[in-house]
């Protein structure tokens, strides 16, 4: 079996290991399902049902799709350790509730000391 070359790539941010904004890098193989578990009627059903128990991830479903394919999330080092950062929602008792309301977001002294950019 010949190893399946990358024909494409795609950058994102999507939701992730608990995450709901992680960079992920997608790559997608394409490759020939035929080639890579023959021609029986029933292998590809028996694969996606395998892949499914197994990862308890929707092959059957959204994931059929992404056979051969793969993510490589860059997340952040922090994300093992408390969380550097603080959001507090600041309520104005006087303003309309279904009007814009004011989120605060203030990082540790620590986490302070580099760069960063936040995706709102």
């Amino acid at each position: 079996m010949a190893p399946s070359k990358v024909a494409a790539t795609r950058a994102v941010i999507q939701d992730c290991v608990g995450q709901t904004a992680a960079r992920a890098t997608l790559y997608y193989t394409v490759p020939d399902v035929a080639a890579l578990i023959g021609h029986s009627e029933d292998t590809l059903e028996r694969v996606l049902s395998v892949l499914q128990e197994e990862l308890n991830l929707p092959f059957k479903g959204p994931y059929a799709a992404r056979l051969g394919n793969f993510e490589i999330f860059d997340l952040h080092s922090w994300l093992d350790g408390p969380r550097p950062f603080l959001i507090e929602m600041k309520r104005d008792p006087a303003k309309q509730r279904a009007g814009p309301q004011t989120m605060e977001i203030c990082r540790t002294p620590a986490f302070a000391d580099t760069c960063h950019a936040a995706h709102l």
